[in-house]
Protein backbone atom coordinates (compact mmCIF):
# COMPACT_ATOMS: atom_id res chain seq x y z
CA UNK A 1 0.00 0.00 0.00
CA UNK A 2 1.46 3.40 -0.95
CA UNK A 3 2.39 5.83 1.81
CA UNK A 4 -0.05 8.65 2.49
CA UNK A 5 0.94 12.09 1.24
CA UNK A 6 1.69 14.41 4.12
CA UNK A 7 -0.52 17.43 4.74
CA UNK A 8 0.64 20.68 3.16
CA UNK A 9 3.51 18.92 1.36
CA UNK A 10 2.66 19.51 -2.31
CA UNK A 11 3.06 22.80 -4.18
CA UNK A 12 1.07 21.92 -7.30
CA UNK A 13 -1.57 19.47 -8.49
CA UNK A 14 -2.93 18.94 -12.01
CA UNK A 15 -6.26 17.16 -12.28
CA UNK A 16 -7.12 17.05 -15.95
CA UNK A 17 -9.78 14.76 -17.28
CA UNK A 18 -10.44 12.49 -14.34
CA UNK A 19 -12.29 13.92 -11.33
CA UNK A 20 -15.61 14.24 -13.18
CA UNK A 21 -15.83 10.44 -13.47
CA UNK A 22 -16.35 10.19 -9.69
CA UNK A 23 -19.61 10.41 -7.74
CA UNK A 24 -20.58 13.79 -6.26
CA UNK A 25 -19.56 12.57 -2.80
CA UNK A 26 -16.18 11.27 -4.01
CA UNK A 27 -15.49 14.51 -5.89
CA UNK A 28 -16.01 16.47 -2.68
CA UNK A 29 -13.79 14.05 -0.73
CA UNK A 30 -11.09 14.39 -3.42
CA UNK A 31 -11.19 18.19 -3.35
CA UNK A 32 -10.88 18.16 0.45
CA UNK A 33 -7.89 15.78 0.20
CA UNK A 34 -6.28 18.02 -2.41
CA UNK A 35 -6.84 21.06 -0.20
CA UNK A 36 -5.19 19.40 2.80
CA UNK A 37 -2.26 18.13 0.69
CA UNK A 38 -1.45 21.49 -0.90
CA UNK A 39 0.96 23.73 0.97
CA UNK A 40 -0.05 27.34 1.53
CA UNK A 41 0.36 29.13 -1.77
CA UNK A 42 0.11 25.78 -3.61
CA UNK A 43 -1.89 25.70 -6.81
CA UNK A 44 -4.22 23.30 -8.57
CA UNK A 45 -5.24 23.12 -12.22
CA UNK A 46 -8.61 21.40 -12.55
CA UNK A 47 -10.82 20.56 -15.51
CA UNK A 48 -14.55 19.91 -15.13
CA UNK A 49 -17.13 18.98 -17.75
CA UNK A 50 -19.58 21.81 -18.42
CA UNK A 51 -23.35 21.53 -18.83
CA UNK A 52 -22.76 23.19 -22.24
CA UNK A 53 -21.20 19.88 -23.36
CA UNK A 54 -23.58 18.15 -25.81
CA UNK A 55 -23.34 14.92 -23.78
CA UNK A 56 -25.09 16.70 -20.89
CA UNK A 57 -28.32 16.70 -22.93
CA UNK A 58 -27.87 13.57 -25.04
CA UNK A 59 -26.76 10.93 -22.55
CA UNK A 60 -28.75 8.92 -20.01
CA UNK A 61 -29.77 10.74 -16.84
CA UNK A 62 -29.10 9.15 -13.44
CA UNK A 63 -32.04 10.00 -11.15
CA UNK A 64 -30.07 9.87 -7.87
CA UNK A 65 -27.47 12.39 -9.09
CA UNK A 66 -28.95 15.19 -11.21
CA UNK A 67 -25.59 16.33 -12.64
CA UNK A 68 -24.44 12.81 -13.60
CA UNK A 69 -24.94 11.16 -16.99
CA UNK A 70 -24.24 7.60 -18.18
CA UNK A 71 -22.49 7.68 -21.55
CA UNK A 72 -24.42 5.55 -24.05
CA UNK A 73 -22.65 6.67 -27.24
CA UNK A 74 -19.11 6.95 -28.56
CA UNK A 75 -15.75 5.87 -27.16
CA UNK A 76 -16.75 6.56 -23.53
CA UNK A 77 -19.81 4.30 -23.70
CA UNK A 78 -20.52 2.77 -20.30
CA UNK A 79 -18.75 5.48 -18.30
CA UNK A 80 -20.58 7.93 -16.05
CA UNK A 81 -19.63 11.61 -15.89
CA UNK A 82 -20.46 14.57 -13.68
CA UNK A 83 -21.27 17.88 -15.38
CA UNK A 84 -20.97 21.33 -13.83
CA UNK A 85 -22.56 24.70 -14.40
CA UNK A 86 -20.46 27.67 -13.32
CA UNK A 87 -22.25 28.04 -9.96
CA UNK A 88 -21.64 24.38 -9.07
CA UNK A 89 -18.01 24.56 -10.23
CA UNK A 90 -17.32 27.62 -8.08
CA UNK A 91 -19.05 26.04 -5.07
CA UNK A 92 -16.78 22.99 -5.40
CA UNK A 93 -13.61 25.06 -5.09
CA UNK A 94 -14.88 27.69 -2.64
CA UNK A 95 -12.16 27.01 -0.03
CA UNK A 96 -9.49 28.04 -2.53
CA UNK A 97 -8.58 31.44 -3.93
CA UNK A 98 -9.80 31.50 -7.54
CA UNK A 99 -7.02 32.57 -9.92
CA UNK A 100 -8.70 31.84 -13.24
CA UNK A 101 -11.72 30.08 -14.72
CA UNK A 102 -12.17 29.62 -18.46
CA UNK A 103 -14.97 27.98 -20.38
CA UNK A 104 -13.67 26.13 -23.45
CA UNK A 105 -15.72 24.67 -26.30
CA UNK A 106 -14.37 22.29 -28.95
CA UNK A 107 -15.70 19.81 -31.51
CA UNK A 108 -15.03 16.07 -31.28
CA UNK A 109 -14.19 15.14 -34.88
CA UNK A 110 -14.92 11.44 -34.23
CA UNK A 111 -18.43 11.77 -32.74
CA UNK A 112 -19.39 15.29 -33.88
CA UNK A 113 -20.16 16.20 -30.27
CA UNK A 114 -19.56 19.62 -28.78
CA UNK A 115 -17.14 19.19 -25.89
CA UNK A 116 -17.19 21.78 -23.16
CA UNK A 117 -14.91 22.15 -20.15
CA UNK A 118 -14.18 24.55 -17.35
CA UNK A 119 -10.45 25.01 -16.87
CA UNK A 120 -9.87 26.30 -13.36
CA UNK A 121 -6.74 27.47 -11.57
CA UNK A 122 -6.89 27.95 -7.81
CA UNK A 123 -4.50 28.59 -4.96
CA UNK A 124 -4.55 27.60 -1.32
CA UNK A 125 -4.32 30.94 0.44
CA UNK A 126 -1.25 31.79 2.47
Amino acid sequence: MPAAIKKESVSGIVNRGSIFYLSSKDIQISIEAIYSTLCRGGRMLLTLKSTKDSRWQSEQRIPTEPFRRAQIHGPQKGLEMQFFDKVRALALINRFKLLNIQHVLSNDIVTGSILSDFIITVEKEV
